[in-house]
């Protein structure tokens, strides 16, 4: 996803792996660094245990694979990942560009 600090609210991402067996699975994103992007990107993160909201500053980092965190899952394709440019909530709105390249669940 690649917003370019427009469309506030309008625009999102959703991952939704099939995964081929229930466990504990690394969750990831790809994003770039730079100065312009957003300080707080919202995620919500559908896993077995419920939802976890949080949010990414990605002002900061190297441009590599980021640890959202350690989720466990269900076999098959009942969790996912979202990203967004808003969020209800504490989170609001990301002031700044939001750019991610994708995701990835590893399972440990």
């Amino acid at each position: 996803m690649l917003e370019g600090n427009v469309g506030k609210g309008a625009k999102s991402m959703i991952f939704t792996p099939n995964l081929p067996t229930a466990g504990s699975y690394n969750v990831f994103i790809r994003s770039t660094n730079a100065p312009t992007r957003a300080s707080n990107v919202p995620f919500d993160i559908v896993h077995g245990g419920g939802t976890a909201a949080l949010s990414l500053d990605q002002r900061k980092g190297e441009g590599t694979w980021v640890l959202l965190g350690i989720y466990n899952f269900a076999a098959g394709a009942a969790g996912s990942v979202k990203n967004s440019t808003t969020s209800e909530g504490f989170r609001g709105v990301s002031e700044g560009s939001v750019v991610n390249k994708g995701f990835r669940g590893v399972s440990r």
